[in-house]
């Protein structure tokens, strides 16, 4: 196993590839915590309006239901008008019935959601598992859902995807896919909010694939990436408290990328404006 030497590393100067894989899914998920929070809060906010509204609703069908049977009990000489009565709360009541199955779907959209979120926040933490098969726009489409915690990205970053009609899958172990798609869209991400509120703001992804090799391009139109050793994009950018280091030092994004895309066997590029990255369809 590969190891690389850092500088400030305590209580070691040896630290494995692993190792700065988790610490930089740790401060990905950490850099997220306050856009994740604000997202969960959204969910259970709209629940606990639609449950409150639920119970009004159900506090009213009973009182209903009991002025109905207070009513019907001094009509029992005039039957055709009970009768009326009878037909006119049954409609309310079906209508009431309605709209409570359609909040209860909207309900259970939301957990959805909810368990959707949590799903994607557990699955940080999660051990490399070794190959798998891995339809790629749906692993990349997955990954930009959980980036959005970030709310400049969610709000000024416009992002496009270009795929083939037909889905492509790959062989590979999904964890680092989706950790190699994560390193790529913050590069692209941190070079945007370099800019100016007027400038434009966007990531254009390209999916492509020839049967042998597949191909992802993330193109921004943020400021120049400068690739050289050493650089200030690290994982102390992610983490910006000093003392948030664990065990691992610092590492360029260039250098994670260059990581990850290694234990993966895939290629890289990355020019001013364009990461590219190529894999093993197999």
């Amino acid at each position: 196993m590969m190891t690389m030497k850092i500088k400030d590393s305590q209580p070691h100067d040896k630290i494995t590839d692993e190792a700065f894989i988790e610490a930089f899914r740790a401060c990905l998920t950490g850099r997220l915590a306050r856009g994740l929070s604000h997202n969960l809060n959204g969910a259970l906010q709209l629940l606990s309006m639609q449950i409150e509204l639920m119970r009004r609703e159900i506090g009213l069908d009973r009182m209903n239901i009991d002025k109905f049977l207070s009513d019907l009990s001094g009509r029992t000489s005039r039957k055709n008008e009970a009768l009326d009565s009878a037909i006119a709360l049954l409609r309310d009541l079906k209508e009431a019935s309605d709209k409570k199955e359609k909040r209860a779907a909207e309900l259970q959209d939301i957990l959805m959601k909810l368990e959707g979120m949590s799903a994607m926040i557990a699955d940080r933490g999660q051990d490399i598992k070794g190959p798998a098969l891995v339809e790629i726009g749906m692993a990349l489409s997955e990954e930009i859902d959980f980036l959005k915690a970030d709310l400049f990205f969610k709000h000024q970053i416009n992002t496009t995807i270009n795929a083939p009609s037909s889905p492509l899958s790959i062989l590979t172990d999904e964890r680092l896919l989706k950790d190699l798609i994560d390193i790529a869209m913050i590069m692209c991400i941190n070079q945007l909010k370099l800019l100016e509120k007027s400038e434009k703001k966007e990531i254009q992804i390209a999916i492509e694939g020839d049967g042998q090799r597949l191909g992802l391009k993330f193109a921004h139109t943020g400021r120049p990436f400068t690739i050289r050793e050493g650089d200030d994009a690290s994982l102390e950018y992610i983490c910006p408290l000093d003392k948030v280091r664990l065990a691992c030092g610092t590492m360029s994004f260039y250098a994670l990328l260059e990581l990850v895309a290694r234990k993966l066997g895939a290629t890289h590029r990355v020019t001013q404006q364009e990461i590219s990255l190529a894999l093993p369809a197999t």
